[in-house]
């Protein structure tokens, strides 16, 4: 063999000077460091999650509120119907009233008599003298039976306000029927 060969004593790959190992770091600055992160990533992921979870909240608030306007105005709407077929059906001049429960409308029809009363936050109806009044339409805001004219026609008119379904809720459902009794016409 040739002298100063790969397999002589003394012959080193990289050469003969002084090898120069790497640093690696130490086992606990490693650990330290990944566990800083964990805590920051787990700090991160809180937040994401509490402000997740407050708009879920809100959003389920707010889908809450929206169903139940979306079922109080059809039967506002059935209930305005309703009264105006009693309007409608009347074959006395209808007495309007003001009690200590509200608003008393009482109508003396061909199938007897028929009374709406709009006090407090609920509406309510009656047939018959003796008969139980009915809530016919709760969560009132606001409600105003009265006799007006409108190009010579004489006639009832029932303004009503529901109570929105939340308390910064766009949407204030307001209605206004109109009807005219058989003597109603001039």
């Amino acid at each position: 063999m040739a002298a100063g060969g790969p397999f002589e004593r003394g012959h080193h790959p990289g050469g003969n000077a002084a090898m120069n190992a790497r640093r690696l770091p130490s086992p606990r600055r490693v650990a330290g460091l990944t566990l800083v992160e964990c805590l920051i990533y787990i700090a991160v992921l809180g937040i994401f999650l509490a402000v997740g979870g407050l708009t879920v909240a809100k959003a389920w608030d707010m889908h809450r509120s929206l169903r139940r306007t979306t079922t109080d105005i059809p039967r506002a709407l059935q209930i305005g119907e309703l009264w105006r077929a009693d309007v409608r059906a009347a074959t006395q001049r209808p007495r309007l009233e003001a009690t200590p429960e509200g608003d008393l409308l009482q109508l003396v029809t061909a199938n007897g008599a028929v009374a709406w009363r709009c006090g407090g936050r609920v509406v309510q109806r009656r047939t018959g003298p003796d008969a139980p009044w009915i809530d016919v339409l709760p969560r009132v805001a606001a409600s105003r039976m009265f006799a007006h004219e409108e190009l010579g026609v004489a006639g009832w008119r029932w303004e009503l306000e529901m109570q929105p379904g939340h308390e910064r809720s766009r949407v204030k459902p307001r209605f206004t029927f109109n009807a005219v009794t058989p003597e109603g016409w001039r």
